[in-house]
């Protein structure tokens, strides 16, 4: 468990370095069992220690820690367990994805073989107030056919099958919606076709 303690902390600080996770927002967890580890409320994930991770069951009883856990960890374990298959979950407010979340604009445009493969289409589930029972059930129920899931007027999370997964994951994301902002701006964008998008989610089953 202590090692998963240090990933979650790592990763903290790699989405902080890459200006995924500005000020103290966003969120981390782990799937250890039947427990949650989770990051703490009110801390910047990029400067998180392993002691600083929370350990939770899942009604929400504090197994391990000293601090409080981060708000959205309704969220996260309604995620898990609705999907067996993911471990690991980030949530953050990285710029680029958040200009299609606050435009209530999906990350659909097919121009990324790479994401199609990787992510799939990436929907936008609507406005809650943050923590809230009701986005907790909002953003968990896309997780029954996604990965990712935009969350208006707020950020983005993601799932893996494990931590180093969900970050990659999230670093697709934020590049996606970058060359999508880049695309449309210098241009008319060309876009894969609905057969061609068919051969890589067959191919990504194969995978």
């Amino acid at each position: 468990m202590y090692n998963l303690k240090k990933q979650i902390a790592d990763i903290g600080k790699k989405l902080a370095d890459k200006g995924l996770s500005p000020g103290f927002s966003g969120n981390i967890s782990v799937r250890f069992g039947d427990k949650i580890l989770v990051t703490p409320s009110g801390y910047s994930l990029g400067e998180l220690e392993a002691d600083d991770i929370v350990v939770l069951d899942f009604d929400f009883n504090m197994i391990e820690g000293d601090k409080k856990p981060s708000s959205e960890s309704k969220m996260h374990a309604l995620i898990y367990k609705k999907r067996s298959d993911l471990n690991a979950l980030i949530h953050c407010h990285s710029p680029k994805a958040s200009v299609f979340a606050v435009n209530g604009v999906p990350l659909i445009q097919p121009i990324l073989a790479e994401n199609i493969f990787t992510l799939g289409d990436i929907p936008v589930a609507k406005y809650f107030l943050p923590s809230s029972d009701e986005l907790a059930a909002e953003v968990s129920s896309f997780f029954d056919v996604h990965d990712c899931v935009l969350m208006q007027n707020h950020g983005v999370i993601v799932g893996g099958k494990d931590l180093r997964t969900a970050f990659y994951k999230m670093d697709t994301v934020e590049y996606y919606a970058e060359v999508c902002i880049l695309a449309n701006l210098t241009g008319k964008p060309c876009e894969l076709s609905d057969e061609q998008k068919r051969e890589i989610i067959e191919l990504r089953k194969r995978h």
